[in-house]
């Protein structure tokens, strides 16, 4: 059950920053007109990579050095999928300056999504905190 509930959290911030880096990309790139289909397709990268991020990263590390690894294989990862699937969805050319593009735009949503995360793990935090609060409230009484 944590891992759907995981998944749908990260396919969430993962498809919302796809779509925003999605429509900063093709402001850049000069796209006058998108196709449907090219908008249509980023649910599916959502799925493929919150699938990917969901399976990697819900793992306890024991150490800080290991979670920065574990950070730094999946962002490659993640990196090259994404460059895959954007010359696969005809997203992108497969020249330099398209690639590095798409690299930035996953830097972006990779930072994104972190943040987003972030806010709901400390958000998450703090209703805890308050009801372990409440309940040693209750037992003193």
């Amino acid at each position: 059950m944590r891992f759907i509930s995981e998944f749908l959290k990260m396919f969430t911030y993962i498809t919302t920053g796809t779509a925003i880096a999605f429509a900063a990309y093709t402001l850049i790139v000069g796209y006058d007109v998108v196709a449907v289909s090219s908008v249509a397709k980023i649910p599916i990268v959502g799925i493929i990579m919150s699938l990917v991020t969901t399976a990697t990263l819900q793992h306890d590390y024991s150490t800080n050095k290991a979670m920065i690894l574990a950070l730094v294989c999946h962002y490659v990862f993640v990196s090259f999928a994404m460059v895959g699937l954007g010359i696969l969805f005809e997203w992108v050319r497969p020249v330099p300056q398209e690639i590095v593009l798409m690299l930035v735009c996953v830097a972006f949503v990779y930072v994104f999504s972190f943040i987003m995360f972030s806010i709901a793990l400390k958000k998450e935090a703090k209703q805890i905190n308050t009801a372990l609060k409440e309940r040693l409230e209750l037992k003193k009484y």
